[in-house]
């Protein structure tokens, strides 16, 4: 049955994803466009006026273009927003919550196909800006400008760090739902109350971040330093600093793990019990 739900969501989502991400492509090819004619134009076979005009409008474009693509990641967030507040919550609740399923698989369903949309928009975004750089940046300057990354910081860092990354989408997303979830336990001012939610979690959040941000890198740079007393301080200091940065990413792991649980939990129990729901 999930496999069921995952292609209604996809199917619902993409009516809004699909001509977002085609206007983005066009945009980027429109930019592209304007750029290689711009570059390849000469003054002395069309006028120092024309490239200026043409320089202007290039500029413009690109300007225009940079900021799209910011809308464009910001636009993905409001729609994933958007189709679970409808189908869960407001107009399309009611046939959402009579499908023979749990309120499991619905969540399910909708942590993936979100997951999902995330990770086309961000492969688009990418695939846009190397369109963009390619013809003025060769593979072996790219080659060469990420070598010291790969050479310098282990492969286990940087998975760490892919792991971190998946775990921080996940937990944003459920960070919304779980707001709306809650939000909508009040029936009178619902949307006002999961805003109110959402900046409450997101103030606790990032003041807790901060400090234990604050408190782990402290007592980092206090050990750094008293390691320069011994003798091979050098040593000392950089392998708890590489250690340090591991312990770092894996507590930040760990921590966003349990956030997703309890956020899950939360959303999941709220719609299991359809409370408020319309």
């Amino acid at each position: 049955m999930l496999k069921k739900l995952l292609k209604k969501d996809l199917t619902a989502t993409s009516r809004l994803f699909v001509p977002m991400l085609l206007v983005y492509v066009t945009a980027s090819l429109i930019a592209k466009g304007l750029l290689e004619l711009f570059i390849s134009a000469e003054p002395e076979t069309s006028g120092g006026g024309a490239i200026s005009l043409l320089f202007i409008l290039s500029a413009m474009y690109a300007a225009m273009f940079i900021l799209y693509l910011f809308a464009c990641i910001l636009m993905t967030v409001i729609f994933i927003i958007y189709d679970f507040y409808k189908t869960m919550i407001k107009e399309e609740s009611y046939l959402t919550h009579t499908l023979p399923v749990s309120s499991k698989q619905l969540l399910n369903s909708k942590m993936m196909i979100a997951f999902f949309w995330q990770c086309v928009t961000m492969l688009v975004t990418i695939v846009s800006v190397l369109m963009f750089m390619a013809g003025h940046i060769n593979v072996e300057q790219i080659k060469e400008f990420f070598a010291p990354v790969f050479r310098e910081i282990p492969h286990s860092y940087l998975i760490l760090s892919a792991v971190s990354t998946v775990l921080s989408l996940i937990c944003g997303t459920l960070t919304f739902f779980a707001s709306m979830a809650i939000g909508h336990l009040n029936g009178k001012h619902p949307l006002i109350t999961s805003i109110g939610v959402y900046t409450g979690i997101r103030i606790v959040m990032n003041v807790s971040s901060a400090v234990f941000t604050v408190f782990f890198f402290y007592n980092k740079l206090k050990y750094t330093i008293s390691s320069a007393s011994y003798a091979n301080r050098h040593v000392t200091a950089n392998i708890y600093v590489n250690y340090g940065n591991y312990i770092w990413n894996i507590l930040s792991c760990l921590c966003t793990a349990a956030l997703i649980v309890f956020f899950y939990w939360v959303t999941q129990y709220i719609f299991a019990k359809k409370i408020n729901v319309e």
